[in-house]
């Protein structure tokens, strides 16, 4: 089978639902991680809005009192166990935040040293990874095995807690690495080694195995790939301790303090009915219109997609709502699952959350994510733009009309019924311009959304807050054990100084261009990405491409962004693409055909990066005259694209006038102001004559 299958060692596991028994295991795990990791985020901000948010959280029990007061004669109150429990929680909590630096404990709430906050999150994070996903794709259950490597995780988390201290002030070549950190640290190395196959499968794990037989045998080749030998010791020390690069390093520590919290606060949208009441929002506002569900999974996919920021969690949310309406209304089960697949992938793309890529271009561009967020507005909307006008095309082509009025809720009473929905996202974008950081964001809309809760028919309760803190931690294995052979990448790389090398190697190929090292650029994201987590894919390329973008004079915010956007992208790309496969499973169709016309769908998205990297006013930057001109000749040429490219608008075009339109659409699209006049120029002509030909045909 070996010989038949070569990479059959590295097939993946299989996801296992979570029994009751595990379910409580599990859960005396994820309950104290989010616990802790908000805390760290809430506390140690100080201020006025810091103190103010961190306080709120007492006000949580009372509301759920209040509403067990109001509704203590009818079914939906709280029940006055799930009212203690919350106050007991919260009483503890808050108790150990007073205590905490008064009595010295080890991990005091606020301000932790990022390795800890590291080590503390894959402790309970790697246990949790080992009881959701089996060891064997054909294997659906959790073995004793599974159980033991477990336990090992996490008897080996808790003896790297009580090490922190010491690995916080570590100085490297004076402080002594014990044999006894050696075994620990290989042996974290191999269960990271083991849950990156289980989790990811072959992709990522022979890059990983690539360059660590690149770092120890590196040393028998001759020339600039040649480098100076290491021992295991120091490899153990350099990828435990480390935090510019190893398994702790920044790709797990954005995961810790950014992503979970993200991830977190998408579940217990959902949980709270914000991903129905999007899909309402949506269906108000576009599903009278022409293809109104295929606009509708467009809409309500990018408003619940970025705020989830997961292209596979939003298919899976939105799309088993909108793919069978669609195939009900008239539309193919491929278009409709590529529509899904391809609506839901731009969520991580759009502001405010945008996905968890998005918050490692923080660490290693230094740009601020408000304004990584604001810049990417525009070209987040186009995105949908695209989309939005491609469905509007097909569906016109087809005939087919929107959703019936008795499916369609008006957009006040949408809006009056879920007001309470709308607060977290006004707190969420309120603390990012206020310029707070992305973890303190994320924890202050979480406590925002479990007060407004309180306010709808599904409130956030203790117990549905456990089961929603168990789902974001199982939901979490795969990017776990990506995030961290990510870090271990990266450390590769930088003690190697094999960075570099390929850097150089690249310039050699494109001879200093800056469009052929751009198209170098996607093609390597692009690859990387497939079957990869968007995270582990950027934080590759922000490694391995983004040194040399920026030699060639990009700016960091265009050149980080690209490598995003590529990033994000892969997952519509085939052959793997890992939103297309899961929007084929809903829709029963082959997952290489929706891939294929997911890719034509969102053809424009491939070349919006090339735009804005050209284009900077695209990115709001520049004076007004600049970003108004580049708004709207952009807009058009998405506009003229997607016609050309269904070939329908009023009737069929013929191919004459769909490449016509298509070389208007290019100029208009290029980064110059005259190219866009003449654009604008040959369109008014081409109507015009359009105008006069219907003219000719009425009066005959």
């Amino acid at each position: 089978m070996v010989l038949l299958n070569p990479l059959g060692w590295l097939q993946t596991g299989r996801r296992v639902a979570v029994d009751s028994a595990r379910f409580w295991v599990i859960s005396l795990l994820a309950v104290p991680l989010a616990f802790f990791i908000a805390g760290q985020a809430l506390t140690g901000v100080g201020g006025f809005i810091g103190n103010l948010v961190a306080g709120a959280c007492l006000l949580y029990p009372f509301a759920l009192l209040i509403r067990h007061w109001i509704h203590r004669h009818s079914g939906s109150g709280v029940p006055a166990g799930q009212v203690i429990a919350a106050v007991a929680a919260v009483g503890v909590a808050s108790l150990v935040g007073w205590l905490g630096p008064l009595i010295d404990l080890p991990l005091p709430p606020g301000n932790l040293h990022p390795l800890a906050l590291a080590v503390v999150f894959v402790a309970a994070a790697y246990p949790i990874s080992f009881l959701t996903i089996s060891w064997r794709q054909r294997c659906g259950r959790i073995t004793p095995v599974d159980w033991a490597l477990s336990g090992i995780s996490l008897c080996l988390g808790i003896w790297l807690i009580s090490q922190t201290g010491r690995y916080a002030e570590w100085i490297g070549g004076i402080d002594e690495f014990t044999l006894t950190d050696q075994v620990a640290a290989l042996s974290y190395l191999a269960l990271t080694l083991e849950l990156l196959r289980r989790s990811v499968g072959a992709g990522l794990s022979l890059v990983l195995y690539s360059l660590l037989a690149y770092l120890f045998l590196g040393h028998h080749l001759p020339g600039t790939f040649g480098h100076r030998p290491f021992s295991i010791s120091e490899f153990a020390e350099e990828m435990i301790i480390s935090t510019s690069g190893g398994l702790f390093g920044v790709p797990l520590q954005v995961a810790a303090s950014y992503a979970f919290l993200f991830i977190l606060f998408g579940k217990l949208l959902e949980a709270s009915g914000g991903g129905q009441f999007f899909f309402n929002l949506a269906a108000s506002v576009a599903g009278r219109r022409e293809g109104g569900v295929a606009k509708v999974a467009v809409v309500s996919s990018g408003l619940f997609g970025t705020l989830s920021g997961s292209p596979a969690a939003d298919v899976m949310t939105t799309g088993s709502i909108t793919i069978p309406m669609m195939k009900r209304l008239g539309y193919g089960g491929i278009f409709a699952s590529a529509v899904e697949a391809v609506a839901s992938t731009g969520g991580s793309l759009l502001p405010p959350v945008m996905g968890a890529a998005v918050f490692l271009m923080v660490e290693f561009s230094a740009i601020p994510y408000a304004q990584i967020a604001y810049s990417a507005l525009a070209v987040g909307l186009f995105y949908y733009l695209s989309v939005y006008l491609q469905v509007h095309w097909r569906s016109r082509r087809l005939g087919l009309v929107g959703i019936d009025e008795d499916e369609i809720l008006p957009v006040w009473p949408v809006l009056v019924g879920n007001w309470y929905q709308l607060i977290p996202l006004g707190v969420l974008i309120g603390l990012l311009i206020a310029g707070f950081s992305p973890a303190f964001v994320a924890a202050g809309a979480l406590l925002t959304l479990l007060l407004c809760s309180t306010l709808g028919s599904a409130p956030i309760t203790p117990v549905r807050l456990v089961n929603v803190c168990v789902e974001a931690c199982c939901a979490m294995a795969p990017l776990v054990a990506a995030v961290a052979a990510a870090g271990l990448v990266i450390g590769c790389l930088n003690i190697s100084g094999l960075a570099g090398k390929l850097a150089t190697l690249v310039f050699t190929l494109t001879g200093d261009s800056q469009f052929a090292s751009l198209m170098m650029a996607m093609v390597i994201t692009l690859i990387l990405g497939m079957g990869m987590p968007v995270v582990a894919a950027y934080a590759l390329v922000a490694t391995l491409v983004a040194p040399v973008l920026l030699e060639l004079g990009l700016p960091a915010l265009q050149a980080h962004l690209f490598l995003v956007y590529f990033s994000v992208l892969s997952a519509i790309t085939p052959p793997v693409a890992i939103a297309c496969f899961v929007a084929s499973s809903i829709a029963d169709e082959n997952p290489m055909s929706v891939a294929w016309q997911a890719m034509r769908t969102g053809l424009v998205a491939f070349i919006i990066p090339f735009l804005f990297v050209y284009q900077p006013a695209l990115l709001l930057q520049g004076s007004v005259l600049e970003v108004l001109v580049a708004l709207v000749s952009t807009a058009l040429g998405i506009w003229l694209l997607s016609l050309a490219i269904e070939g329908y608008g009023q009737r069929w075009l013929r191919l004459v006038e769909r490449l016509l339109l298509g070389l208007v659409a290019v100029t208009a699209l290029a980064p110059s102001l005259w190219l866009s006049a003449v654009a604008v120029a040959s369109w008014a002509g081409f109507q015009l004559v359009r105008w006069r030909q219907s003219s000719t045909d009425r009066a005959v």
